[in-house]
């Protein structure tokens, strides 16, 4: 299986633009440097290898090895500032759309933006919005464990897993999850403008993070502590 042909062929099928490089420092800055060659509303970024991948603040991103990840940064040009909601409002795009495609595995999101297989990370976010004179750019990096993952890290896997799908992936369904995964972003672009998520929204982040309530600013409610999802 080609990952990036996969993407590739997805974005073709869907007349989506996209930059592929062999390997670069991050995909996310790679988009930020191409941002002007994007003519329409959407683009896709991606690579087989990054070499210093970025996480939240100081945190790095270990991509383990070729051809063993989507590592791609998803960009929309968007009307209005994202608001400080879009972090948990992304994660529940990722969490939907997993879900979706593979309802008999055991997904949790852990604030601000890791997506967690049998409560190990298999992938994360990286979200980044640009203004370039009167335009808006929403850049969603995301690393996902597809075949393999860095056995350095304790508590990683990869989709595959034994633990996972067992060996069972196919490229029809890394297909699917790219349909899905992109109505779910394209959905939530309408959300992320406003300065609050609405009640089901609240409602299904609570259920995706293990938390007994979030509040419309993205305050979550575990049984002993309180956390504020934008300051993680």
């Amino acid at each position: 299986m080609e990952i990036a042909k996969v993407i590739s062929d997805w974005c073709l099928k869907n007349s989506i633009y996209h930059n592929f490089v062999e390997s670069t420092e991050s995909t996310n800055d790679l988009a930020k440097k191409n941002l002007t060659e994007l003519k329409q509303t959407s683009g896709v970024y991606f690579t087989e290898f990054q070499t210093h991948g970025r996480g939240r603040g100081q945190n790095k991103w270990q991509t383990p090895g070729r051809n063993n990840a989507f590592l791609t940064s998803w960009v929309f040009k968007v009307s209005e500032t994202p608001q400080p909601i879009t972090s948990p409002v992304m994660g529940l795009a990722l969490y939907k759309a997993v879900n979706e495609i593979w309802p008999k595995l055991n997904w949790s999101l852990k604030p601000p933006n890791d997506l967690l297989l049998n409560k190990n990370k298999v992938a994360g976010l990286l979200i980044e919005v640009v203004q370039k004179e009167r335009e808006h750019f929403l850049i969603v990096g995301l690393g996902f464990n597809l075949l393999e993952h860095p056995h350095s890290l304790p508590d990683a896997t990869h989709l595959n897993s034994r633990d996972g799908l067992n060996g069972t992936l196919t490229e029809i369904q890394l297909l699917n999850y790219l349909d899905i995964f992109f109505k779910e972003l394209q959905k939530s672009l309408a959300i992320i403008v406003q300065p609050q998520m609405n009640e089901m929204i609240c409602r299904e982040l609570s259920i995706a993070c293990g938390a007994q309530k979030i509040s419309p600013m993205g305050d979550i409610y575990y049984k002993d502590r309180m956390l504020s999802w934008k300051e993680l």
